[in-house]
Parts: C-alpha cells; structure tokens; sequence
C-alpha cells in the first residue's frame, strides 16, 4: 500500500498521513487520512426491485378501466341532458303555439302594436325552438346509432371470447395445453367476459332510456286490441238478444245466490312490490319500467326521476309494508308504505324517509302493473 503525503498548511512541509505535529514548525496538522480523493464512505449497493410484467398490465387495464368509467359517466349524463332538454322543448313548443292561439283569439281587443309586437316575438321564439330541436333531435339520432354500434361490436367481442373459452376447454381435455395454464388463462377469459357483460348491460339500458323517447303517446296496440275485442263482443251480445224472442218467463222459486268467493292475489301483488323493490336497489332501469303499465300517465317523466335519484343516491335500506288492499280480478287499489334510507354519492350524507302510497294496480298479461300513484299525506 503506498503512502498517502500531505503537506503543512503552514510551512509546507510534507508529512504522512496520522502525524499531528510538523516535525519544521511544529503546527498542528489535520490527521484525517484520505486515500486518493475525498469521497463520501461506500454503503453497499440496494437492490432495485424492478415491477413484473404481470404488475405493469395490471395498473395498465386499471387505468384503461378509469378512463372507460369517465367516458362512460359521460355519455350517460350526455344522454339524460339531450332527452331532459328535448321534454322541456316540447313543453316550451305546445306553450307558445298557446299564448298565439290566444293572441289570435283576441286580436280584435288589443292594440295594433301590442298584438303585432307580441305575435313577432312568439313566432321568433317558435323559430328558435325548432332550431334547437333539430340541433338536438341530429345529437339524439347520432348517440343512438353510436350506442347501438358499440353494443353490435360487444356482441361480437362477448362470442369471440366466448369461443376463445370454448377452445381453450377442449385443448385442456386433449392435453394440448397444462391445467395450470389452463386455469391462468380461463380466469382472464372470464373476467374479461364479466366486464363486457357489465359494458353490454349498460349500453342497452342507455338503449333503453333513448327508446323511450320514441315511443308513441296514448293507447298502444296491446289496448287498442282489448278495447276492439271487448267491443265486439258487446255488438255480439246485443245482437243475440234482438234476435232471440221474448218468452214470458216461467216463476222459479226463490233461492238465494251468494256470489262466489273470490281469491285475492297477494302473492302476485307482493311479487310486484318485491321488482319495485330490486330494481331501486339494482337500479335496473328495464326492470323498473317493467312494474308498471303502458297506459301510466307521464312514464318517461318518471323514469327520468328515478334515474337522476340512483345518480346522486344509494340505497342503503328499503323495505315496505302492505298495509291495505282492494283487489278485484283483473285490477285493485292498495296501500303500501315504504321505510327509505339512502346515502348522497357526493357527500356520503345518510337520509331517512317514510313514503306511505295509493297505489292503482291493473292486471296486464298475468302480472300486476302499477297504473296510477298518489302520496298521501303526513
């Protein structure tokens, strides 16, 4: 090992390293050795772990999967605000066409001016309705050719996976592939099945919401046949007891008839309360629209509701008692109250709330519908 030298700041004399005097003037030296040049004591180096691939896709597809969830969000809020603002547009139409219907009606009583004035700005205001109407009816028709290509590309992505499943069991049993493959491989394919599935059920239910629009008001075809079958059978009947002659009839001795018993369905009435019930919970939006019957006044409206309270809302608990009923055979009245907790999606606040409802109940293809609602008062 070769000696280190330093020299004497004062005298330069030089000196090796571990002496504390200069041996030609005596000073007091500075006695930290240093070999070669002054650098901070050597640790031993740490392993740097470096992130497996399994971990890198992972928080890939969790990223993917945040900006779907957004994309998603999006699109949903983009649907409810074009369908809000097509009603409100509607509304504002029918009450313009009103107040110049009205202004008509009294032009021979109102000033010259004021009935010029007033009738230039309400057709201007119809202008720009019909404008906007057909700004948002293109924006209507483009979401739901969109919404209604991505649900074919899901369908078409759900059997190809579904094969890819199917092949991959059948190289398993042919001993083409190890089970432990076959189980890494299987569980990917499933979740990736699940995840589409969840995709698919989401696009139709915007599906759903934007059909609704389309729908045409007042009876639909399933009403209009009862009403014509039940027509005809009163012409049937009619005709029969013109055509039968009148006998006098023969005394019959008196009896009394009680009318039969009827049963009353409470088990399908329960089972309706119970859709009400999952679909709130679930906020399945198909199924709710389900529970009640086409003829119910203002649907879309109530839907409409429903989807912007699962939108800022959870809920927590829901349960109902059946408190009263009035059931004939193919329609009834019941009273039911509703015991709600939810929980606010911003502010995780926690609600209460009691609902006691008449509710109007009509039998439709063998399952209660409900026809009418009315809150009743606390």
């Amino acid at each position: 090992m070769s000696k280190v030298l330093k020299k004497c700041p004062k005298c330069g004399e030089e000196y090796e390293v571990g002496l504390n005097l200069c041996r030609r003037c005596e000073s007091v030296l500075d006695a930290v050795e240093v070999d070669g040049p002054a650098t901070p004591p050597k640790t031993p180096q740490e392993e740097i772990e470096l992130p497996d691939k399994d971990t890198f896709e992972k928080e890939v597809i969790k990223k993917k999967e945040e900006v779907k969830e957004i994309r998603e969000e999006i699109q949903r809020s983009l649907v409810k605000a074009v369908i809000k603002e097509l009603l409100l547009i509607k509304d504002e139409k029918k009450r313009y066409e009103k107040l110049l219907q009205n202004l008509e009606e009294k032009k021979g009583n109102i000033p010259k001016e004021v009935y010029s004035e007033s009738k230039t700005n309400y057709e201007n205001s119809l202008m720009a309705i019909a404008k906007r109407f057909k700004e948002l009816r293109g924006t209507y028709t483009g979401l739901k050719e969109r919404i209604g290509a991505e649900i074919q590309n899901l369908e078409k992505e759900l059997v190809h996976l579904k094969g890819k499943l199917y092949e991959l069991k059948k190289m398993s049993e042919t001993g083409l592939i190890l089970k432990k493959d076959q189980r890494v491989k299987e569980k990917r394919l499933r979740d990736e099945i699940t995840a589409k599935e969840n995709e698919l059920r989401e696009k139709r239910r915007l599906q759903n919401i934007l059909s609704l629009k389309e729908k045409p008001e007042g009876l639909n075809l399933k009403t209009l046949a009862v009403l014509v079958t039940g027509i005809l059978l009163i012409i049937s009947v009619m005709y029969l007891i013109i055509k039968i002659p009148l006998k006098k009839p023969e005394p019959a001795p008196l009896q009394v008839v009680l009318p039969p018993k009827q049963e009353v369905d409470l088990e399908g009435v329960r089972e309706l309360l119970e859709k009400i019930k999952r679909a709130n919970l679930e906020k399945d939006i198909e199924l709710f629209e389900s529970c009640y019957s086409p003829d119910y006044e203002e649907l879309n409206k109530r839907i409409e509701k429903a989807l912007t309270l699962w939108e800022n809302f959870d809920f927590i608990h829901l349960e109902y008692i059946l408190k009263d009923n009035i059931i004939k055979e193919r329609e009834g009245t019941i009273r039911v109250s509703w015991d709600i907790k939810v929980r606010s999606r911003d502010k995780g606040e926690i609600k209460e709330m009691k609902d006691d409802l008449t509710v109007f109940i009509i039998k439709n293809e063998n399952s209660w519908k409900i026809r009418r609602v009315i809150k009743e008062k606390t």
